[in-house]
C-alpha cells in the first residue's frame, strides 16, 4: 500500500524468561513473540542493477518471535567468560505483496562470545561476534552474508581513573556485508586504536 498515508504502528506481544544462578555460573533464557500492526518499512517500487526506488509505507503487520540466551561464568576474581545469542524469525504478514517475506536487515541469529582477564592493574579482553545472514531489501532478493568479527582490547591503569589502552577491531581483517542498494558495501577493515581513558568523578 505505498500510496496510502502512513498509519501509527501498534505493538502487541509478550515474553517469558528463566534466570538460573549457581555459584559462579549464571544463565538467562527468554522467549518472545511480537506483532507490529501497520509496520512501516521501505517498500521497493522498482529496481534495476544500478538503482532502487523505494518509498516508506505501511506493510500491514510484522510478526517476530525468537529466543535469547545469555550466560556468564567467572573462573576466578580476574577471569570471566560471557556468552549471548539470539535466534529470530521476523516476517511480514497480512494482505500485501510482502506476505511471508522476511523483514529486511534482521539477521536470523546473533552470537557473541567474550573473555575478560583483569589481574590487578591490567585488563585484557576479546569478543567474537557472529551475525547470521539477512536480507537487505523487502523483496528478499539481496542477501547480506554471515559476518564473523573478532575485537580485542588491552589496557593498564596508570593512576586512579586513568587507563592507557590499545584496541583492535576486526582483528583478522574479515570482509563482511553491511549494505546492498544494490551496490555491495562492506564493513570496516582492521582498525587499531591507542589512547587514554579518563574516568571523571
Amino acid at each position: 500500500r505505498p500510496n496510502e498515508a502512513l498509519g501509527p504502528e501498534r505493538l502487541t506481544g509478550g515474553d517469558v524468561g528463566v534466570l538460573m544462578t549457581r555459584g559462579r555460573v549464571s544463565a538467562r533464557i527468554t522467549s518472545f513473540w511480537n506483532i507490529l500492526d501497520e509496520a512501516i518499512t521501505a517498500i521497493t517500487l522498482s529496481s534495476t542493477p544500478q538503482l532502487f526506488i523505494r518509498q516508506r509505507a505501511n506493510a500491514h503487520t510484522g510478526h517476530a518471535s525468537g529466543l535469547e540466551v545469555e550466560a556468564s561464568m567467572r573462573f576466578s576474581a580476574a577471569m570471566s567468560v560471557t556468552f549471548a545469542s539470539a535466534f529470530v524469525s521476523s516476517t511480514f504478514q497480512g494482505d500485501t505483496s510482502l506476505h511471508g517475506k522476511r523483514v529486511p536487515q534482521v539477521p536470523e541469529y546473533n552470537v557473541a562470545l567474550g573473555v575478560r582477564y583483569a589481574p590487578r592493574a591490567w585488563t585484557a579482553s576479546a569478543q567474537l561476534r557472529i551475525t547470521g545472514p539477512q536480507f537487505e531489501d523487502d523483496q528478499n532478493v539481496y542477501t547480506l552474508r554471515r559476518a564473523t568479527v573478532l575485537d580485542v582490547f588491552g589496557g593498564r591503569t596508570l593512576a586512579r581513573g586513568i587507563t592507557a589502552f590499545v584496541a583492535v577491531e576486526n582483528l583478522f581483517d574479515a570482509t563482511y556485508d553491511v549494505g546492498r542498494t544494490p551496490v555491495l558495501t562492506t564493513g570496516l577493515p582492521r582498525v587499531g586504536r591507542i589512547g587514554v581513558l579518563i574516568a571523571l568523578p
